[in-house]
């Protein structure tokens, strides 16, 4: 015998589903458009020499562009890969990460690439692109990043009788000691060459792309263990680059970009096990000399 309320409960079953998929429409619908999920604030880490207000600029333009009827910068809908690619593309960096803070704030983390350092010839300041060319005469050198001091110099003269006679006189030096504070504060972190030759040299290429590029690579990954370089100097690429680093002791380098990797592990396992006081020396292989 046919069951009379069979049909019955079909149409109310086939009622509850339409309701069940208007109210998942509902819900979805406050999570697109309620204003209380939209992106309002965006965050950067990790800017140095990229400007916030350029790279804002761009970002926001694109989070905020009008998409009608979806809210482009709804916090479930946000396309972290479309910003990321949008962020390469305009800018020189190695790395982009995002993350969304619940409800309405966008964090983007920025490893920018450095591909450029500032070089110092006691003289000026000069921008130099990876090839060593001068980009750009950034500043003179101040008068105040000097230090004098005296030193005691013999001078011994030979008469005609053959008599010598020595004399002691006193001259002045003068030490130049670059402004790296001010230097990264004007022109962002990037690593600061101080060329000891005093180099007048104004056309060609003021260093080596090997030596810039050692330069670069060996600043980078200073700074992922938590050093700080103030400068680099150079008296003769034959002789290394010694690293000036904020700490009790710095580093002796061959800026040899075959070898720079390894002069850096050597150093990251020597110092997770020494305490050394003045300098420590990676220029002879796998021999590390320290004081």
């Amino acid at each position: 015998m046919r069951n009379p309320y069979r049909k019955e409960l079909g149409h109310f079953t086939g009622f509850k589903y339409i309701i069940i998929i208007l109210l998942l429409l509902f819900w979805v619908g406050l999570l697109i458009y309620l204003p209380n999920f939209r992106i309002t604030k965006i965050t950067f880490n990790g800017l140095n020499i990229i400007k916030i207000n350029e790279i804002n600029g761009i970002v926001e333009k694109q989070i905020f562009a009008r998409r009608w009827p979806i809210p482009s910068n709804n916090y479930f809908l946000i396309n972290s890969e479309k910003i990321i690619n949008l962020i390469e593309n305009n800018f020189t960096v190695s790395d982009v990460k995002i993350e969304k803070k619940f409800p309405n704030n966008l964090i983007i983390n920025i490893e920018e690439k450095i591909s450029s350092v500032i070089y110092d010839n006691s003289q000026n300041y000069y921008l130099l692109d990876q090839t060593g060319d001068i980009v750009k005469n950034l500043k003179n050198v101040g008068a105040n990043e000097f230090i004098s001091s005296t030193q005691l110099v013999t001078i011994t003269t030979t008469t005609l009788a053959a008599n010598t006679l020595r004399t002691t006189a006193s001259t002045t030096l003068q030490t130049h000691l670059p402004d790296y504070q001010t230097i990264k504060k004007e022109f962002g972190d990037l690593p600061l060459i101080y060329d000891g030759r005093n180099s007048t040299n104004t056309e060609g290429h003021w260093l080596s792309t090997n030596l810039i590029n050692s330069v670069i690579e060996f600043y980078t990954q200073i700074k992922k263990q938590n050093l700080i370089i103030k400068y680099f100097y150079l008296d003769s690429p034959l002789g290394g680059v010694r690293a000036y680093i904020n700490g009790p002791w710095d580093v002796y380098f061959t800026p040899d970009p075959n070898t720079i990797t390894t002069q850096l592990n050597n150093l990251k396992t020597f110092i997770q096990n020494n305490k050394p006081i003045e300098y420590i020396d990676l220029r002879y292989g796998e021999r590390i000399y320290w004081k």
